[in-house]
């Protein structure tokens, strides 16, 4: 009915004889993004590759996997004419991980710091939660191995294969003690630079040879040097 039937006979009655293999061209190049939660995509849809021979395409098949890993996977597409002669081509199928990585940080943490304010050393911090759809190549923190009187903040960073990222951050605080009293003036460190705002480390901030302790014993501001009417006599 297409006018060469004739020629689709000859190439049957000569099927033995036929020795050209089929020409056949892969689809367009695939990318796609790894599935929601997943390192690795599903229903990728391929297209279809273009054959064609001189005695006609019996079949087309391909090696593609029902799921495609993050990364970069061939498709080898193979076909057959009636002969059993045979041609390849090659499909690239690219499968994108773009999705972060989560970082949950740990509990932020508060502590005293020693004798006249020194610098807390050897802090445990505790460990992130990081999870990530693939797989996570480095976790880092910002952490110093001393943390003065004051806050801190540390920052968590972690980074899988595809160079997707994540972070968070933790506050360490580091509080003057509530129960050392560095110079002696029957003050703590902590009521000196949080209530008095007053020097720990110096038993008469306002230089007018009173403590600090005993102005606040009697009512007086720790900070400031009490007027010399007011001061006691001595006899």
């Amino acid at each position: 009915g297409n006018g060469k039937t004739n020629e689709t006979i000859q190439c049957y009655m000569k099927l033995n004889d036929d020795i050209v293999r089929p020409i056949i061209s892969p689809p367009i190049h695939v990318t796609a993004n790894t599935d929601p939660g997943q390192c690795y995509c599903t229903n990728v849809n391929l297209g279809e590759p273009s054959a064609s021979d001189n005695c006609g395409v019996a079949s087309i098949e391909n090696n593609a996997p029902s799921v495609f890993p993050s990364g970069v996977t061939l498709v080898v597409w193979t076909a057959t004419d009636y002969a059993g002669n045979t041609a390849a081509c090659t499909q690239a199928v690219t499968v994108v991980d773009a999705e972060a990585t989560v970082v949950i940080c740990p509990s932020n943490i508060t502590v005293e710091a020693g004798p006249c304010l020194a610098s807390v050393t050897n802090l445990n911090l505790g460990e992130p939660v990081v999870t990530d759809n693939c797989a996570v190549t480095m976790l880092s923190s910002s952490a110093p191995t001393v943390f003065p009187v004051g806050t801190t903040l540390v920052v968590w960073y972690a980074e899988d294969a595809a160079g997707n990222h994540g972070s968070c951050t933790q506050r360490v605080s580091v509080l003057p003690s509530r129960t050392l009293d560095c110079d002696g003036d029957g003050l703590t460190d902590y009521e000196e630079l949080a209530t008095y705002m007053t020097d720990p480390e110096n038993s008469c901030t306002a230089g007018d040879g009173l403590s600090d302790g005993w102005k606040v014993q009697h009512g007086f501001d720790p900070a400031v040097a009490v007027p010399v009417e007011c001061r006691p006599r001595y006899w």
